[in-house]
């Protein structure tokens, strides 16, 4: 409390004191101005980058008709992101990989086929992430993929 009440100048815990803290608290409240406050007045979530990733997480397959798109967009790439992650463990890859071998690298391919059927990112997103190339680069590995059966 002591902590509290000092941050807003306020030298003693006292009646007097905490009734000073409210009118400032009040009167701040009604204030508009700042930007300081904007992601607590229009963010779904307030912290660093690893508790909104976890949050995300948790969300995941509790996703309702009260969530936004933003945070519908944030769970889609979080969860895209796991993918990407589990099929580079799997197959013993480094992020780096993804950058040195051929765009259309047929582990390449199959991950991004199967991001498009299962997760809602969009091709450029795909193609950026995986370094496959431009958007067009990446349909035409995809296109390709469906017409020789990889599905």
């Amino acid at each position: 409390m002591d902590r509290l009440l000092g941050a807003w100048g306020i030298p003693k815990d006292s009646l007097a004191g905490r009734q000073r803290l409210e009118r400032g608290v009040k009167e701040r409240r009604g204030t508009e101005e700042g930007e300081e406050f904007k992601p607590i007045r229009r963010g779904w979530c307030l912290g660093e980058e690893k508790f909104r990733e976890d949050l995300l997480t948790q969300m995941s397959e509790r996703m309702g008709a009260e969530h936004y798109g933003e945070e519908r967009a944030k769970m889609a790439e979080a969860q895209a992101e796991l993918m990407i992650a589990a099929e580079l463990k799997r197959g013993r890859w480094q992020e780096a990989d993804l950058k040195t071998r051929p765009k259309g690298d047929s582990v390449q391919v199959a991950l991004a086929a199967r991001l498009r059927a299962e997760k809602t990112m969009t091709v450029g997103w795909i193609a950026e992430r995986l370094a496959m190339g431009t958007r067009g680069c990446l349909n035409h590995l995809l296109y390709r993929r469906r017409k020789l059966g990889g599905e």
